[in-house]
């Protein structure tokens, strides 16, 4: 289930018997300004709960670093509990939990013999957001960019190397290109409220 901002307590013992999985969407959520799920409930329950950054148009970002942020800060303040849910427990949902959600687990989601080599490296020297590190997982979680994400790798294939992504010849030409297609695309569209010509909302 995605989202899941409106189940009722019958709706979670429902989840809880068939074992469904929840998709949690957060910023799209706020986005959107579709509500607030019961997060620390379902965990409670025992629901398996992983992270999706849902599409770009009710997302913006696409960024999963930022996801963990979001998702431990929603859930403190919905609650007015700085308890309700940990740093530990949202790199769950973001890793381990999100294999679950698509029956992966004794596949990916976590580095243990047997299973692929997908892995992140995150060096808090990288930028300055993320000094001092006291707590690898809290400073991962609060105090991290997509800049700390040094090198990437895919079922044993590096992906990202020294902060580049190595199967890209040319990072930000590949930028301006979809910057280009993103114009062209409006342009054909004749959609008009974007730069010079977005009115800026008076309301405020």
């Amino acid at each position: 289930m995605v989202h899941c901002c409106y189940l009722t307590d019958e709706d979670m013992d429902m989840a809880q018997k068939y074992d469904i999985k929840v998709s949690h969407n957060v910023c799209s959520n706020q986005y959107l300004s579709s509500g607030v799920a019961r997060v620390p409930e379902m965990l409670e329950r025992g629901i398996n709960v992983s992270l999706g950054v849902d599409g770009a148009a009710s997302n913006n970002a696409q960024d999963m670093v930022e996801l963990m942020k979001f998702t431990a800060l929603q859930h403190k303040v919905a609650t007015k509990n700085p308890l309700a849910i940990s740093a530990e427990k949202v790199l769950e949902l973001a890793t381990i939990d999100g294999a679950r959600a698509v029956g992966l687990e004794n596949e990916i989601g976590s580095l243990e013999t047997g299973k692929k080599a997908d892995l992140v490296i995150f060096d808090p020297l990288e930028c300055p957001k993320a000094i001092p590190m006291h707590n690898p997982v809290s400073t991962l979680v609060y105090s991290s960019s997509l800049k700390n994400i040094t090198g990437v790798m895919v079922d044993g294939q590096v992906i990202v190397k020294d902060g580049i992504i190595v199967r890209v010849k040319d990072e930000k030409e590949v930028y301006r290109s979809v910057q280009r297609c993103a114009e062209d695309l409006c342009v054909r569209g004749n959609i008009t409220n974007r730069r010079e010509g977005h009115k800026w909302n008076s309301v405020y």
